[in-house]
């Protein structure tokens, strides 16, 4: 019989691309969950020939700003893994705008998991965010992010 907690919401064909996306606050910081509902997916998508073609396709993305970086996690589920992280431009840029708890910066370390990810993997999208204290840095956050290392979003 045909899993019917997809098809009553969705009309999947065999070229589907399903995607698990995981954003709002810092998922990486729950990675037990979202490893947990990864598994359940694919386990679920295994006891059903159709569901399992389709899920060949499917990704998943973790909204992240890369402070928490999972790499077990990524040895695990490989390409089918987006993981595009909020590095806010130049280091200057950055930090203004992302500081972990204690007050310290985290441009240094969001930007060695972004380096480490490329080399294993591929290149991410990215997101820069710009506030007024920020405006001063759109052009050198810009120049940050060479063509061939990011696909970056204003």
């Amino acid at each position: 019989p045909e899993p019917s907690f997809f098809y009553n919401y969705i009309d999947l064909e065999l070229d589907s691309i399903i995607e698990l996306d995981f954003i709002g606050g810092e998922v990486t910081l729950h990675m037990d969950l979202v490893k947990e509902i990864c598994d359940y997916f694919f386990y679920k998508c295994s006891l059903n020939y159709r569901l399992s073609l389709i899920s060949q396709n499917a990704r998943i993305i973790l909204q992240s700003n890369g402070t928490t970086y999972v790499k077990n996690f990524f040895e695990q589920y490989g390409n089918r893994i987006v993981y595009p992280i909020t590095i806010d431009g130049c280091r200057e840029c950055h930090n203004l705008n992302r500081r972990y708890k204690n007050g310290a910066a985290t441009f240094d370390d969001v930007d060695a998991a972004v380096k480490d990810y490329i080399a294993k993997y591929e290149i991410p999208d990215t997101k820069l965010t710009f506030v007024p204290s920020t405006f001063q840095y759109i052009k050198s956050s810009c120049e940050y992010f060479p063509k061939d290392i990011y696909n970056c979003f204003l």
